[in-house]
């Protein structure tokens, strides 16, 4: 979530380019289940949207941040072997839309693309003995 608002901020700044923060990303939405209020159980994402009726829609980056930024929901999603592979979001305001899902791996590529115009130069993130990023200067 911070990286979305840093990034955001960077934008309004003018220290990184519009056509980056405008970076298209692919989603996965998926509707409310009519069947289910918003009242009921948050975290349980299979009975409050309709896991089977999945549209891929195409987001600009400042849309999935302002989504996180002021997120109702936001979890990460995680395989059997404790891999994340992306994350469900949802705003105070779209929440009663549905529910998006975006790969993790896409979302890095906007974050790292961010770093590497905002820094001038390039990096790259990779994981330290202990299994925690941390970002590698290029040459």
């Amino acid at each position: 979530m911070m990286s979305c608002y840093i990034i955001r901020k960077l934008n309004e700044s003018r220290k990184i380019p519009d056509e980056l923060y405008k970076t298209e990303m692919e989603l996965v939405f998926y509707p409310k289940n009519n069947k289910k209020s918003l009242s009921s159980d948050l975290h349980n994402v299979e009975e409050l949207y309709d896991m089977e009726k999945r549209e891929v829609k195409i987001r600009y980056f400042s849309y999935v941040a302002n989504q996180i930024i002021h997120s109702h929901y936001f979890e990460i999603y995680q395989y059997f072997d404790e891999t994340v592979s992306g994350f469900y979001f949802n705003s105070d305001r779209s929440r009663g839309n549905g529910i998006y899902y975006v790969e993790i791996d896409e979302f890095f590529e906007v974050l790292t693309e961010v770093a590497r115009v905002y820094a001038n130069g390039e990096i790259a993130f990779t994981r330290n003995a202990e299994g925690k990023f941390v970002l590698v200067w290029g040459e």
